[in-house]
C-alpha cells in the first residue's frame, strides 16, 4: 500500500447492532466528510481466508483507528457480552506496539457511552484517548471530527475554516439513514456486505450537500 493510503485510511471498529446504527453510519460520514478513508471489518468478503487474519490485514492498511466499545453488556440471547470491538482494540494497539516502520505512527480514539465505564471492564486501556458519546448521533460526530483534527493536523475539516460544512450541519445530513439504506430491523445486525454501499452512499450523499454549499 502506497505511503499515503496508509495515512488516509481510517479503521472503524464498533458494535454492530440495529440500535448502534445510526451512530455507526454517521462516523463514516464524518469520516469521508473528513478528507479520509474508512474501512471496516464489513468489507471482507473474501471466504478463503480466515477472518482475525482479514481484520490484521484492514488494521494494517490504516494509520487511525476508531473504536467505540459501548456495547460490552450480556446478550439477552445468550447471556454472554460481545467482546469483538475490545479484541479488535487490542489488534490495533498491538500492530502500533509491535509492528514496524509506519506501524507505529498509528493512533486511535476511543469512544464509550458513558465517562469511566471502561474501567469496569478494561481498565488497562487508562491513558488512552477516550471521549464519550453517550449514545448520541451528534456527540459521536464531533467527538470524531475533534480528534481527526488533532491526529492529522489538518485544518480544513468540518467546524473549522474553509468552506467544509460545520459540524452542526454535518449532524444534521448525518441523523438519519443514508440515502438507499433502509432502517435495521430491531435486534438486527449490520450486513456484513453492506459497508461498501454504505461508504459509497456517504460519498454520494457528501457530494451532493457539497454542490449545495
Amino acid at each position: 500500500m502506497a505511503q499515503d493510503e496508509f495515512d488516509s485510511r481510517v479503521f472503524i471498529n464498533c458494535p454492530l447492532d440495529a440500535q448502534y446504527k445510526p451512530i455507526f453510519e454517521a462516523i463514516v460520514f464524518a469520516v469521508l466528510d473528513c478528507g479520509l478513508d474508512p474501512s471496516c471489518a464489513l468489507e471482507i468478503d473474501d471466504a478463503s481466508e480466515v477472518r482475525i487474519d482479514k481484520i490484521f490485514n484492514i488494521i494494517a492498511e490504516c494509520k487511525y483507528g476508531i473504536h467505540d466499545i459501548s456495547r460490552t453488556e450480556a446478550a439477552p440471547a445468550t447471556g454472554l457480552p460481545r467482546f469483538n470491538m475490545p479484541l479488535e482494540l487490542g489488534m490495533f494497539l498491538a500492530a502500533k506496539r509491535f509492528g514496524v516502520g509506519k506501524q507505529k505512527r498509528k493512533v486511535c480514539l476511543i469512544l464509550d457511552s458513558t465517562p469511566y465505564r471502561y474501567q469496569q471492564f478494561i481498565s488497562d486501556i487508562a491513558g488512552q484517548d477516550i471521549q464519550i458519546h453517550n449514545n448520541s448521533v451528534g456527540e459521536a460526530i464531533t467527538a470524531v471530527r475533534n480528534w481527526l483534527r488533532n491526529a492529522t493536523r489538518l485544518t480544513a475539516l468540518p467546524g473549522g475554516n474553509g468552506n467544509l460544512p460545520p459540524v452542526p450541519t454535518l449532524r444534521t445530513r448525518a441523523s438519519g439513514p443514508l440515502p438507499g439504506t433502509q432502517a435495521a430491523t430491531p435486534g438486527a445486525y449490520i450486513q456484513r456486505r453492506s459497508f461498501p454501499h454504505h461508504r459509497l452512499a456517504s460519498r454520494e450523499e457528501l457530494m451532493r450537500g457539497r454542490r449545495k454549499m
